[in-house]
């Protein structure tokens, strides 16, 4: 906080991130307002709301599966504050299960790269194809926040 870094936080669905980080540091918040922070109004310079298509039913249509949220008061009051709606495209589970499995980037698993020291097969061809395709999406959809990012 000294330092005054910019930081990308991922509350997950639900704040599960934030609940957790409240548990393994009680303090933080004490930690916070003794920095200022809290004080300050913390309000952070940008923010983005990603709603993930992976986290729904692929036989719905993404507004359809997220209607309650995108009508939620809370959504709109962020939206209106100036926040921005990213839509993260969907990967198949299957795969986002092989590469997680694996422990692959994305651009390993897109290019069929084993890591050095590792014997596992690469990533099929097919796969490798969606992976890349997901990769697109996600610079797409990305692109409003480009900025943002490192």
């Amino acid at each position: 906080m000294q330092q005054k870094a910019s930081a990308v936080v991922d509350f997950d669905g639900g704040d599960t991130a934030l609940s957790k980080l409240v548990d393994l540091a009680p303090s933080i918040a004490a930690t916070m307002e003794d920095a200022g922070v809290i004080a300050a109004g913390f309000q952070p310079k940008a923010t983005s709301i990603i709603l993930n298509e992976g986290r729904v039913d692929s036989t719905m249509a993404r507004d359809e599966a997220f209607a309650r949220v995108l009508r939620h008061s809370v959504f709109r009051s962020a939206v209106a504050r100036g926040a921005v709606p990213l839509w993260m495209p969907r990967l198949e589970p299957e795969v986002m299960q092989e590469i997680e499995g694996k422990r692959l980037t994305f651009g390993q698993a897109r290019d069929g790269v084993v890591p050095e020291g590792r014997t596992f097969t690469p990533i099929g061809g097919f796969e490798r194809a969606m992976v890349g395709r997901w990769l697109e999406r996600m610079e797409h959809e990305h692109e409003p926040i480009r900025s943002w990012l490192p």
